[in-house]
């Protein structure tokens, strides 16, 4: 990798000095978070004052201390495992796209070839760095030597939680999850808009490429390389790294400047779903905090978020190479499967193993039993189909195109 002087690189006390610079950005932005959090809460009634007031007061001490601690571990990386910084990532794969279009779909799919790496949720929330997965596996190894009580109960904890959310983002601890949240040590990752719908900061993140300045997305981007170098360190340097992040939509201009050999896959679904469905599935975590998606401030800033996607996707996307950069439906994707992921790698360029070909058969039939529970409507958040159907024109424009896509790759 080229050895450019940069936050995720420290070379040389320049290098550490940058890193303490970001360090401290972040404290900033935290406080900020909060102190727009407080304000807000004060703007509210009582009732509804003091219960998000005490939320936020037993949440954010831990938070703070579980960053803290992400911070010190990454920075012991380059003093215990500088090799990392000399790793090379070679043709990454990011799956962006709206909201609630199939992007969980087609990881989950990917990464069954053994080819791909991918974070994992533990990987994202409790191990960003190379430190804390080697005293992760340690304590593993322990925990097998005492009969796993860790294990069990943190099985027991994790399907108490996944539980809850399986008709909305099946998950686990050890499934293959969105990287993005390996960025809330700099508070970068868009999912803080459910605790902090108020803050301008998140909804900047929103629009990465067009609304922060060059240094602010050089520093990302750069903390965001070091901790893909990391996870290849660790599992692999010859590995394919495998991204997705619906999130990081707004992104795609950084992501090609940063990981220049990338490609990146955009799914796509009609708004008339995608809008509800999103909007539903952000409710519970929400209402947690106070917030409703359902109500017009919060749910119109939502909407016009979902609405930018598509329109930077449509226009930022086929600016690059046609062979580095894909659309995928939802539809074809859940119908056919193996032939919709074929396309993709054969227009993507990417060599499709033998052994992942033969699982591709048992993932379509899986896919297509799928019957989600998760139930939701436009109307149910105040919004019609003329209403989606005007704000998201250009989504409709392209997906008007989409019949004539070849095994639902364009």
């Amino acid at each position: 990798m080229p050895g450019g002087d940069h936050p995720g690189m420290p070379r040389g006390e320049r290098g550490w000095t940058r890193v303490f610079e970001l360090f401290l950005q972040t404290g900033i932005r935290f406080a900020g978070l909060s102190g727009e959090a407080l304000c807000a809460a004060l703007r509210r009634p009582v009732g509804k004052n003091l219960g998000r007031a005490l939320l936020l007061a037993l949440l954010l001490p831990p938070f703070a201390v579980l960053q803290l601690l992400n911070w010190l571990c990454l920075a012991l990386d380059h003093l215990l495992f500088p090799g990392f910084r000399h790793v090379r990532v070679v043709d990454p794969v990011f799956i962006v796209g709206v909201p609630r279009s199939g992007t969980t779909l087609l990881h989950r799919v990917m990464a069954e070839d053994r080819a791909c790496t991918t974070f994992t949720a533990w990987e994202c929330l409790f191990a960003p760095s190379i430190v804390q997965r080697a005293a992760v596996r340690a304590a593993g190894r322990v925990d097998r030597r005492l009969g796993r009580p860790a294990g069990r109960l943190l099985g027991w904890l994790e399907r108490c939680v996944a539980g809850r959310l399986a008709t909305i983002h099946p998950s686990g601890l050890n499934a293959p999850e969105e990287d993005f949240l390996a960025l809330l040590p700099v508070l970068g990752c868009f999912l803080l808009v459910v605790p902090f719908p108020e803050s301008r900061w998140v909804w900047s993140l929103g629009r990465f490429d067009e609304a922060l300045p060059e240094t602010v997305r050089v520093q990302f981007m750069s903390f965001y390389k070091g901790l893909v170098q990391r996870h290849l360190y660790v599992h692999g340097p010859r590995l394919r790294f495998l991204s997705k992040n619906p999130s990081f939509s707004p992104m795609v201009r950084s992501l090609r400047q940063t990981f220049p050999s990338c490609r990146i896959v955009a799914c796509l679904r009609d708004p008339m779903q995608t809008v509800p469905s999103q909007l539903s599935a952000l409710k519970p975590a929400m209402a947690v905090f106070g917030h409703d998606p359902g109500a017009a401030p919060v749910r119109d800033r939502l909407v016009s978020q979902m609405a930018y996607y598509y329109d930077y996707l449509l226009t930022e996307l086929p600016g690059g190479p046609v062979c580095r950069h894909a659309f995928v439906m939802l539809p074809d994707l859940k119908k056919a499967t193996r032939g919709t992921v074929q396309a993709l790698y054969r227009r993507l360029g990417l060599p499709f193993p033998v052994k992942f070909a033969a699982c591709l058969d048992r993932l379509e039939d899986a896919a297509r039993r799928h019957q989600s529970g998760h139930r939701y409507s436009a109307e149910g958040f105040g919004l019609s189909e003329g209403d989606i159907r005007g704000r998201f024109a250009s989504a409709y424009r392209f997906l008007r195109a989409s019949p004539g896509m070849t095994s639902g790759v364009r």
